[in-house]
């Protein structure tokens, strides 16, 4: 599991490397998307404050969250 864009990196190389065939070739794709997309948030929260800037929550983690609260 990872906490940040570093962890996601390393996870999804780690997993390419062991899926091996295409998956790298596919994995080194996907790292342009993220930079990029990241890159793209990045200059569009440029002279946003960070007080002003929302927070997410992911909606997979929202639903392990749910489906723990519910079976306790």
């Amino acid at each position: 599991m990872y906490q940040n864009f570093a962890g996601l990196r390393k996870s999804v190389n780690l997993t390419a490397d062991v899926l091996g065939g295409k998956a790298p070739k596919v994995a080194k794709e996907y790292q342009k998307t993220l930079t990029n997309n990241i890159n793209y948030v990045k200059s569009n929260l440029k002279g946003v404050s960070t007080k002003l800037r929302c927070c997410t929550l992911s909606a997979p983690l929202t639903w392990t969250l749910l489906m723990v609260k519910t079976r306790s």
